[in-house]
């Protein structure tokens, strides 16, 4: 995976590939200061503006490239602090159902 390759160091020459978004939903920003991991390290961004939004995306869709791309057209530096998958294919997160612990 590319993103093994980028954490060694390597340069990762990113192939460019189509990507289908079928809806996006903004759902708000909050600023806030954030706790960040940039090359390794831990640093504090203070007042980082949090963006939230809701894309429907198809197989194959890098979505931190998504991220970083909706920042450029911004102006701004972007990335994802957080992703949650609630659908593949035909699996809806909300007909998950919930492993009980090992004793």
């Amino acid at each position: 995976a590319l993103y093994k390759k980028a954490r060694r160091g390597e340069v990762v020459d990113t192939p460019i590939k189509t990507m289908e978004i079928t809806s996006a939903e903004f759902l708000g920003i909050e600023q806030k200061d954030i706790l960040a991991n940039t090359d390794g390290r831990q640093c504090l961004l203070k007042n980082a503006r949090l963006v939230r939004v809701r894309f429907d995306v198809s197989s194959g869709t890098y979505i931190r490239s998504l991220a970083e791309e909706f920042g450029r057209r911004l102006g701004v530096p972007a990335t994802l602090a957080g992703l949650r998958r609630t659908r593949i294919g035909e699996f809806k997160i909300e007909d998950a159902q919930k492993i009980n612990p090992l004793p």
